[in-house]
């Protein structure tokens, strides 16, 4: 936590008044979220520490207490202590949830939100299963339950519409909906997340 508040002293000197905190992505996922510690027991931890040598011997994640395991995460309560600290120097923390895509870490843990349903096969959640929104919104109730940010980050690349446009879900999605392609599928999706923020006073950005 020492890089993060020394991270925050310097934007403080130049003025800044938000942090971006990305705390999810490919890499590993860095918060504590109490309705799914897996998150965190697996999804945290790494085989390698360098990220290329990960990245060359399959990207894979194990259990937190195996040897040689390389990550972590920020406790709830270290989150809430960052947020004290940049509060005082006049920052706001803007929390980086990054979902649907890039959600490698998540799929290793729970395969059955993706469109493959096998781990290490899919980098996107499934936008046809309703369990995978209904899983970002029980994260982002934790989250918004931490940060006092009226905003949220979720990232905003383009999806894995190669496994979208092979998905059954997905495919009956789009045509329930009368939706043109997968693109409309994933803005109606961040569409339902922005709406879910919306409903607790937050932006999606």
């Amino acid at each position: 936590m020492g890089f993060i508040k020394k991270y925050i002293d310097v934007l403080a000197v130049y003025k800044f008044n938000f942090f971006n905190w990305q705390l999810t992505g490919a890499g590993g996922w860095r918060i504590q979220i109490n309705q799914y510690p897996e998150l965190t027991e697996k999804a945290a931890w790494r085989t390698h520490a360098n990220w290329r040598e990960w990245q060359k011997n399959g990207s894979r994640y194990i259990r937190e207490g195996t040897p040689n395991a390389n990550g972590g995460y920020y406790t709830q309560e270290e989150i809430k202590a960052v947020i004290d600290y940049a509060t005082q120097r006049g920052i706001t923390v803007v929390p980086g949830i990054t979902v649907p895509v890039e959600s490698d870490e998540v799929l290793a843990v729970f395969p059955e939100l993706s469109c493959t349903g096998v781990p290490y096969t899919a980098h996107t959640l499934c936008l046809g299963n309703e369990n995978s929104l209904q899983f970002i919104q029980n994260v982002l109730n934790e989250i918004t339950a931490i940060f006092p940010s009226p905003y949220i980050h979720i990232g905003g690349k383009n999806g894995e519409h190669l496994h979208l446009e092979n998905c059954s879900k997905c495919q009956a999605r789009i045509d329930q909906d009368s939706l043109e392609g997968e693109t409309d599928l994933q803005l109606q999706f961040a569409k339902k997340i922005a709406e879910h923020l919306k409903s607790k006073n937050n932006l999606l950005v």
